[in-house]
């Protein structure tokens, strides 16, 4: 018999088991008692009875093969079974879609059952009355983008999302839609015939051609923002002024010098005239704005909101005629001359007496920009007390102050014989003066009913307890407190101050920390949500 031999061609000698370091072979040829014919035959009964166990094992696999086809076909039979009775059971009810909107977020989810015909109850709905119905769903954040997704839904919603009645405000600066002049010329051809508020804010690549068929196709145009639109000029206002007879406000801010120029202005007063109610011309540089200012409050009565914020004017200061404005524009509800360089005009003591001032209007902002001088703050040199005691005078009805940097006020600014406001809403006062005068106590005690957010941002008081005081007056009547906001970043307050405010403002939503100097280092921060919530829970053991 041939030795075997290993993987590698060298000859194999098996070891079964060594004794005393001696090995003992493997192969019978060397044993005494080997018989290779028995060997042979006992061979061979092995090889038989491999091959009878493996017939067993196929019988037995057939046998297995077999019951799992019966059981297959029986469980067939079950399911067309149960397929007949849900289809039995269709046909007794009928189907419906349901349609989940989501109007903050712009989304919709739509689930279908199929009636007996093989329609959806959603298909078999008039186009008109999915239309009436979208007309909620886009009346407070306007079409763009709800319509677009919605219109995936099936064909009848598809072609509801085409009515025009639907698409009468637009807000195209989301980002969603890329801002090309092709895209716009569609939606203005197929989409905005009666369009009505139309924001084109960022569209930095619009150009006059664009514009010109937005004119053309939308008649019904009342508002449009130009937001950033700085390839424009003063031919385009002209345009949309010309174009559009129901036009009642013009977004210009951060544009170009050409397009809220003198003429350009004078040209939206004359041929807008009463209808104008609403004009921004905020962050750009202005030349000849007293003559502008006196074109718009000439033609312009029903003016109810005018922004001016960031403006700069080729002097280096600028007047606001106060009492001619308060004559000119009765109704006025919003003015912002936020970062301007400006003061008021000077006038007789009769005309301020008989100057009706803004008895309509809900937001002033006044806030200035912050100069640093000799590591002072200073800012808002024009705002001072007289100017906002001759701008509020008579608004009692204001809801919104923001007076960031004014450094040159008055602790007696705000008492209510100068400001009679009655429920301010939001009061903005960081590193501004009156924060730092001893009547800060007395302003938050008169307000803490209706102050929503606050800021006492970066204001170093003098007294470490009277921002303290202040905020147990402000926090007084927690029954009555709405409090939501609280800025106190960069302030003195201490842990009595922020547990009187924990305890006697039970809706806070936002209560911001930073840098604040006395407070322990775990507590200098945003505290929102759950963080809010166990500063609450800590600070009121």
């Amino acid at each position: 018999m041939a030795k075997r031999k290993g993987i590698l061609g060298v000859q194999k000698s098996q070891m079964f088991f060594s004794i005393g370091g001696e090995d003992w072979p493997s192969d019978d040829e060397s044993d005494s008692d080997f018989d290779p014919i028995s060997d042979e035959n006992e061979a061979n009964e092995s090889e038989s009875r491999v091959k009878n166990s493996k017939s067993v094992k196929r019988k037995r696999k057939d046998k297995c093969d077999d019951k799992r086809d019966k059981n297959s076909k029986k469980r067939k039979i079950d399911r067309t079974k149960t397929s007949v009775t849900k289809k039995n059971s269709q046909t007794k009810s009928k189907s419906t879609r349901q349609v989940s909107i989501d109007c903050k977020n712009g989304t919709a989810t739509s689930t279908t059952r199929n009636d007996n015909d093989g329609t959806s109850y959603a298909q078999k709905l008039p186009p008109e009355l999915i239309a009436h119905i979208l007309q909620y769903v886009v009346q407070e954040n306007g079409a763009f983008p709800i319509l677009c997704r919605l219109s995936r839904l099936c064909r009848s919603w598809r072609e509801a999302c085409t009515y025009p009645s639907l698409w009468r405000k637009v807000d195209l600066s989301y980002g969603s839609i890329k801002n090309k002049p092709d895209t716009l010329r569609w939606l203005a051809t197929n989409r905005f015939s009666q369009v009505q508020e139309l924001d084109l804010a960022s569209w930095a690549t619009v150009a006059h051609s664009t514009i010109q068929v937005l004119a053309d196709t939308c008649p019904t145009l009342q508002f449009i923002g130009l937001f950033r639109c700085v390839k424009l000029t003063s031919e385009t206002v002209k345009l949309l002024v010309n174009n559009c007879p129901q036009l009642t406000g013009l977004d210009l801010s951060y544009t170009n010098q050409d397009m809220v120029s003198t003429a350009s202005l004078k040209h939206i007063a004359v041929n807008c005239g009463k209808r104008l109610r609403q004009l921004n011309i905020s962050g750009n540089d202005i030349s000849g704005f007293a003559l502008s200012l006196q074109h718009l409050m000439t033609h312009c009565p029903n003016m109810r909101e005018f922004d001016m914020s960031g403006c700069k004017f080729t002097s280096y200061a600028s007047r606001f005629p106060i009492e001619t404005c308060q004559s000119a524009w009765p109704d006025l509800q919003k003015l912002r001359m936020a970062c301007c360089k400006i003061g008021a005009v000077d006038v007789s003591r009769q005309a301020e007496i008989l100057s009706p001032g803004f008895p309509n209007l809900q937001e002033f902002s006044a806030a200035a920009e912050p100069q640093e001088s000799r590591g002072l703050v200073i800012g808002g040199a024009g705002i001072t007390s007289d100017f906002l005691k001759r701008m509020l005078k008579t608004s009692r009805d204001l809801k919104l102050l923001d007076l960031r940097n004014c450094t040159c006020l008055e602790s007696t600014a705000l008492t209510p014989q100068n400001v009679p406001a009655e429920s301010v809403e939001r009061l903005y006062m960081s590193q501004c003066s009156l924060a730092r005068s001893e009547h800060l106590v007395d302003l938050l005690q008169r307000w803490r009913h209706s102050l929503v957010e606050l800021d006492l941002a970066w204001n170093v008081i003098a007294d470490p307890d009277m921002l303290d005081d202040a905020l147990e007056a402000l926090a007084g009547n927690p029954s009555h407190s709405v409090l939501e906001t609280l800025n106190l970043s960069g302030t003195g307050v201490s842990s009595r101050g922020i547990r009187s405010v924990m305890a006697g403002c039970p809706k806070i939503e936002s209560l911001n920390l930073t840098s604040c100097r006395v407070l322990p280092r775990g507590m200098k921060r945003l505290h929102k949500d759950k963080d809010l919530h166990q500063l609450r829970k800590e600070i009121l053991k």
